[in-house]
Order: C-alpha cells, then structure tokens, then sequence
C-alpha cells in the first residue's frame, strides 16, 4: 500500500505541484501553530501529541488541495480556498421542511455538513460532519457541535438557535469550504480554516452532496 508521501513524491516528480505542495505545506505549519500557540487548554504531552501529528495531517490536506476535482480555487500562500463571495449570507436562521426532509433521507456516517452560526458581530457558515444519527428522535450529532434537533421552525419562532444544520447546496459549501462571512454591513473579510475544517473539506463530494468521498 503506497503512503501518502509515496503518492506525492511520484506524482509531483518535476512539475511545478512540487513549488506549490512545498509552498502550501509552509503556509499550513504557520497558521497550524498559531492556533497551538492559542489552544490554553493543552498541557506539555497534548502539546507534543498534537505537533508529533502535525506533519502527516498537513501534507495529506495540502496533497488533497492540489489534487482533488472541485469548483474552487486553491490559494497556496494562504492555505486556503477561495471562490467570490456573496455580499449577503444566504443560510437560513430556520429550519425549512425541505432541509429537515434531506437530512430525514440522506443522514449519513461521515457526511460533511453546513451550519450556520451567528452571534451579534459576525455570521459564518462552518464545516461539520455527521457523528452519530438518531433519527427516530429527530437528531443527529455533529462532530463538533454535537446533537442538533430536526424539526421545523420558522423565521417568527420566538428562540432561534444560533447554530443551525444547514441544507448542503454549492453556494452553502463554497461559503463554508472557503470561510465567508458576513456582518450587518454585509460582507467581510473571509476567516482562516482550521486545518480540521480544511480536511474535512476535501470529503465534500461536489457532484452528489449526499455521500462523503
């Protein structure tokens, strides 16, 4: 069985994907330790569990970036995604019975998922996946997010979540895969991806959002 790093070495042999997989890598490890450098809650073996882990997790997202077939663009010295932004958040504060009657069908182990979530400074659309379903009960847990309720709501309820399970459509991903967010003005500058989030976009499946890759 070949590793990853096999894969990589054969396939960007003498191209310019190596410039590009060496640059993407780089801009991944800065952005990675900062958020260690931010995470107060590690102690000294977490610490080095999760640096110990980093680099096998970095070159398998900036492999996948660089080869995977999707609608988006890959920004090397960011380590991001990138597609143009709608000036206004198209996810929806509710629960539609339509949204309810997709996950209701096609729940699924592993799926990567949208949810909006809102605060009073700022709206985004982030990546999840679907970690445990209990559809008898109208729920499903999300991996970081945890259970989240399937039951229509409309945008008169008196309690809206602030955080709400999304239906996957291109223009919902795209703004999650590539960070877009919004404010009361409208759009504003695109946040950086968890090296988390960014693995987890590479499973989306852009042709049928209802199996992961």
């Amino acid at each position: 069985m070949f590793e990853t790093g096999d894969i990589q070495t054969s396939i960007f042999h003498g191209s310019n994907k190596q410039l590009e997989f060496a640059e993407l890598c780089n801009s991944l490890y800065e952005s990675c330790l900062i958020d260690l450098t931010k995470q107060d809650d590690l102690n000294s073996a977490k610490f080095r569990r999760r640096l110990g882990g980093l680099s096998y997790h970095i070159k398998s997202a900036a492999f996948k970036l660089l080869t995977i077939e999707n609608p988006l663009s890959v920004d090397i010295h960011n380590g991001s995604w990138q597609s143009k932004q709608s000036r206004k958040c198209m996810a929806l504060a509710f629960q539609d019975e339509s949204m309810v009657a997709w996950y209701q069908k096609h729940a699924c182990y592993g799926l990567p998922v949208p949810v909006y979530v809102a605060d009073k400074d700022q709206q985004i659309i982030e990546l999840d996946s679907i970690d445990k379903l209990d559809l008898g009960n109208n729920r499903i847990r999300l991996n970081k997010n945890d259970w989240v309720t399937l039951e229509e709501t409309t945008e008169q309820a008196n309690v809206i979540p602030k955080t709400i399970l999304q239906k996957p459509t291109k223009p919902i991903m795209t703004a999650a895969c590539c960070g877009h967010r919004w404010n009361y003005k409208g759009s504003t500058h695109p946040r950086r991806l968890s090296l988390r989030e960014l693995l987890l976009s590479t499973t989306v499946s852009w042709k049928n959002f209802k199996f992961p890759i």
